[in-house]
């Protein structure tokens, strides 16, 4: 009878240990479980934004500000994500909320302004462009796009000069930039002188 007894407990315990096992998987088990921070989201949604994958960083980047509300740094590279999806509204409304956050954010005022620009909205992307231009006045960009904005407007004039002043901003290293300045710059010259006659 032993043997059988032996045999029946080992079988119940064995039972019981499945059923246990099934019951409250291994994972609920442990104490710790796997969180990822905020910064962790972050640095998952600008890979994505690197491989191209914007939809993905866009999840990543509102999941980091599930976690804090408070992340600029997480609207202003989700209104980025959203300008290489052409999603120009969901762009001004992120950097809108970044910059009520952190007020002196150069990239959110030139995010919003490409996208103010792209919607056909130009007076609200030169006024992005001119608190980027107070707050970095040598960032070449502020005045190239500001240029741009003041051309679809046909202030040839003006735009001109933010092309000289984004000329004399431009730094060495970005040299290859300058070809699209300069063909932009004599295109409003051209115009200019169009208009003359």
């Amino acid at each position: 009878m032993s043997c059988c007894y032996r045999f029946v407990v080992s079988f119940i315990i064995t039972v019981a240990i499945n059923c246990f096992i099934f019951i409250f998987p291994v994972h609920s088990l442990q104490s710790t479980s796997f969180k990822i921070t905020p910064d962790e989201f972050l640095q998952m949604g600008v890979k994505n934004i690197q491989s191209g994958n914007y939809q993905q960083a866009i999840k990543s980047f509102t999941q980091a500000i599930e976690l804090n509300t408070n992340s600029a740094v997480a609207y202003t590279n989700s209104c980025l994500a959203f300008l290489q999806l052409e999603a120009y509204h969901n762009a001004v409304a992120d950097c809108t909320v970044a910059l009520k956050k952190t007020p002196l954010n150069t990239e959110a005022y030139l995010n919003r302004g490409l996208a103010e620009y792209r919607l056909g909205n130009y007076q609200a992307a030169i006024l992005d462009y001119n608190q980027a231009i107070e707050l970095k006045p040598h960032d070449f960009r502020a005045y190239y796009n500001r240029g741009l904005a003041k051309a679809a407007l046909n202030h040839h004039d003006s735009a001109i000069g933010d092309y000289n002043l984004a000329l004399t901003q431009i730094p060495q290293k970005s040299s290859s930039l300058l070809g699209d300045i300069y063909n932009d710059f004599t295109l409003q010259k051209l115009i200019k002188s169009i208009n003359r006659y």
